[in-house]
């Protein structure tokens, strides 16, 4: 069912969309090991979110946890694919604390899973412990209702962190209509 009024749509990349999300949430720091997402980063340097660099997966989530915490806001953490159960494992603190926490892991492309790729581990199950909400975006129009979602179980009634693990989305690109909430992804 269309309207007869369109919306404009905006085009931009999946890093443009995870930095205007994060930007528009009021997240002010990500922290994370090098190497996650260059492109989301650069991204969200340019609307002034600082990346902190950890010495490790858990020191990142410690680091969210804490920023959290203090903020009483969402905190966000970020790691490869190899360093994800790490990651895990550090997220256990903020979720005994009910500390609102959202954390990101790469993943292999879908081409690649149940493949024995290199390094290649389960992240739903190291998560389901220590997260209220856990998914897997495997396809580029899930990214836009999963990081939402992600955003509104972290701070709901029993505030717990989430954890969004997705293939490399991050160049592909979207149109967004910001008065619809609408997106349609293009594959590059």
């Amino acid at each position: 069912m269309s309207s007869s009024r369109e919306l404009p749509m905006t085009i931009m990349t999946g890093s443009r969309y995870l930095a205007e999300t994060f930007h528009a949430y009021g997240v002010t720091h990500v922290f994370l090991m090098p190497v996650c997402a260059p492109r989301a980063l650069m991204e969200m340097e340019r609307l002034g979110i600082k990346r902190i660099i950890a010495h490790s997966e858990k020191s990142a989530a410690y680091m969210a946890d804490g920023y959290a915490r203090v903020k009483r806001s969402t905190g966000i953490c970020m790691a490869q694919s190899v360093g994800a159960v790490n990651l895990a494992a550090g997220l256990q603190d903020a979720f005994l604390a009910c500390s609102p926490v959202i954390a990101l892991t790469g993943r292999q492309t879908t081409a690649q899973l149940h493949r024995h790729a290199y390094q290649e581990v389960d992240h739903i199950a190291p998560f389901s412990a220590v997260t209220k909400y856990n998914v897997h975006v495997s396809k580029p129009d899930q990214l836009p209702v999963f990081l939402r979602q992600a955003f509104r179980e972290s701070v709901s009634f029993q505030s717990h962190h989430s954890i969004i693990s997705n293939k490399s989305l991050v160049s592909e690109s979207i149109q967004y209509s910001p008065e619809s909430r609408s997106f349609i992804w293009q594959e590059p």
